[in-house]
């Protein structure tokens, strides 16, 4: 006897009971409810009303449509992650034998080199902030890589500043991790912490200088909009920090593994497009040192 065929629609809420269980972001939620629900009414236009019915010409034609409606190559990747993710669950599920979307390539992008800030960046960065708190934060951030949410959420005593840990609770996907302050960032955040009369553990480790309480994400995004403004460096961003600390550590040659788990990625994909950017930084410095041009240059001065 032959299994029953599933709905399109309980293919969706499986999938949509499974992302919540795992305790996914609200906006990943909604991302993953979003492209997988325009791919259902695709669907649903081409008379399809089973996933066992779904092929890989659904899924390229799905694709393409997206393209012809003018999405951005980003987004139509996106969708095809989206949709990807939800096939292969219901593999995982023994609703599907296989995924019809193995056959289908990804939609390619055309990564641009990530844009980290230059030594002297920061130094403009740190020229410009005028009050404690503003430079430990600034240096916090560099040093730890975390993320602008991860940053407001913490609390005086998620960091530990004798050994220069900082423990991230419920951080991207609800996962916890640790990463780590170097010397001067201790300092800076301890010279900042005295100021405030050596706040209890539960207190906000950053506050608003105009309420006195947590300085929240929005607050964040507004310093950083004042640093711009005063720094004339259009790429400085809170997500700007956050990838010059992964570059800089993979230049000064910390395993990819480890900075991985610093930065609290599930694997290593992003960082991989990292290193290729920093392959090019090698080819160039080789450029300009090539043994054997300099030998070449110096025998024609002969």
């Amino acid at each position: 006897m032959s299994n029953p065929l599933t709905p399109l629609g309980l293919a969706v809420k499986m999938h949509q009971e499974d992302i919540r269980l795992r305790r996914l972001s609200a906006r990943t939620q909604e991302q993953y409810a979003y492209m997988i629900g325009r791919f259902v009414d695709f669907l649903q236009g081409e008379d399809v009303a089973f996933v066992e019915a779904i092929t890989p010409g659904h899924i390229r034609g799905w694709l393409l449509s997206l393209e012809d409606e003018g999405l951005k190559p980003a987004s139509v990747n996106t969708g095809a992650k989206c949709v990807k993710a939800w096939l292969n669950f219901l593999v995982r599920e023994g609703v599907l034998d296989a995924s019809p979307m193995r056959t289908v390539p990804m939609p390619k992008l055309n990564r641009p080199r990530p844009v980290a800030f230059t030594p002297k960046e920061v130094d403009l960065i740190l020229d410009a902030t005028d009050t404690l708190r503003d430079r430990a934060l600034v240096l916090f951030m560099l040093d730890t890589g975390v993320r602008r949410a991860e940053l407001a959420a913490l609390n005086v005593g998620d960091v530990d500043l004798g050994r220069g840990v900082v423990y991230v609770q419920d951080g991207k996907g609800g996962k916890d991790r640790v990463t780590f302050l170097g010397v001067g960032s201790r300092r800076a955040v301890r010279r900042y912490l005295l100021n405030r009369d050596a706040p209890p553990p539960y207190a906000p480790l950053w506050i608003s200088f105009t309420t006195g309480n947590r300085l929240l994400v929005a607050g964040v995004r507004m310093l950083f909009r004042r640093l711009r403004e005063k720094t004339g460096i259009p790429h400085l961003t809170p997500h700007t920090f956050r990838r010059t600390c992964a570059l800089w550590c993979l230049r000064s040659g910390m395993d990819v593994y480890q900075v991985a788990a610093i930065l609290g990625h599930s694997d290593i994909t992003t960082l991989k497009h990292y290193i290729r950017f920093l392959e090019d930084d090698l080819r160039d410095a080789h450029n300009r040192h090539s043994p054997v041009d300099g030998y070449f240059s110096k025998e024609k001065q002969k």
